[in-house]
């Protein structure tokens, strides 16, 4: 393993344990238990949020691995049209990471899923 893949690991294995342990932190409240549609589709959300966070993180990461690569290149064009092109999937991955998350979102809401900016509202509680 060449030293420039040992430091990115140095450096990129704290960073993405930190976005895990993030992502982690904010997994830990406890949602009330599945028991109609509804839960079903909390439960997802829930789900692809946290794999969508995971994922943004990796392409990040990867797309900052890739850009070092590019830069140091020194002017090997072969280096730098791999870089290139790894640089080019990175940013397609991100996209469709985007993509796949809002239209998982736009079904959801379709299907009736819950709107996290909605008010929620207690039974017998009036609008006034």
């Amino acid at each position: 393993m060449s030293s420039i893949r040992k430091k990115f690991f140095t450096l990129a294995t704290p960073a993405a344990l930190f976005f895990l342990q993030t992502a982690s932190a904010f997994a830990q409240d406890n949602p009330a238990r599945i028991r109609d549609a509804q839960g079903v589709l909390d439960a997802l959300n829930r789900i692809v949020d946290l794999a969508a966070s995971v994922m943004v993180a990796l392409a990040v990461v990867y797309f900052i691995y890739n850009g070092y690569m590019f830069v140091s290149a020194g002017g090997d064009e072969n280096k730098a049209l791999a870089a290139r092109k790894q640089l080019i999937y990175s940013l397609i991955a991100i996209a469709l990471i985007i993509l796949s998350t809002s239209a998982f979102r736009i079904v959801s809401d379709l299907l009736g899923g819950a709107d996290n900016n909605a008010p929620t509202y207690t039974p017998g509680q009036l609008d006034i």
